[in-house]
């Protein structure tokens, strides 16, 4: 599976800067609320490639990738400690959405994917450039609640390929992944 999420948490930034320029530290826990827009795009595992439907007679479609993407909200939660210019600290955020593909292969099965939570935790090292700008690095473990599926239609709907000749059912799992986070 290959993930791309870019994060806006400016909410987060604004909560963890100084409140008046007399306070000059960083350290202590902050919270806010953060936007993103996803976009995840993974192929179900096949040795082919895949081809759209209509397939030609003899050629095996492959399976079709799944193309995820829209907007999730959530929290985060984090913790500073600052010594002299540089900040070190550990942040965690989840997030709701409910980002969905379903594609028909060439054989009539139609795969659908799910992604309806998202979450990190990350360490936090940065450098002031400014007291009221913190230049940052982040990395951490990150979690997606994800549920995929595989059904075909009667086979009496369906003039040929695996759907015609197994008959109809319905398949789903939902589970939660592990990956990693990266960011500045």
């Amino acid at each position: 599976m290959k993930a791309l999420t870019l994060v806006i948490s400016a909410a987060a930034l604004l909560a963890a800067s100084p409140v008046a320029a007399q306070e000059k530290s960083w350290t202590g826990i902050y919270a806010g609320l953060n936007a993103q827009y996803t976009w995840n795009n993974w192929d179900w595992p096949g040795a082919a490639n895949y081809v759209a439907p209509p397939v030609p007679a003899g050629v095996d479609s492959g399976a079709p990738n799944q193309d995820l993407s829209g907007a999730m909200f959530g929290g985060i939660l984090g913790y500073n400690y600052q010594i002299d210019r540089i900040v070190l600290g550990v942040e965690g955020d989840f997030n709701f959405g409910s980002l969905s593909d379903s594609k028909r292969d060439g054989n009539y099965i139609v795969e659908t994917s799910k992604i309806e939570n998202f979450a990190s935790i990350r360490a936090r090292a940065g450098l002031l450039v400014s007291p009221a700008l913190l230049v940052y690095a982040t990395g951490g473990v990150a979690f997606e609640n994800m549920t995929y599926g595989e059904s075909c239609p009667d086979k009496a709907a369906v003039p040929f390929g695996w759907c015609s000749k197994h008959g109809s059912y319905d398949l789903s799992k939902s589970q939660w992944n592990t990956g990693y986070v990266v960011g500045g």
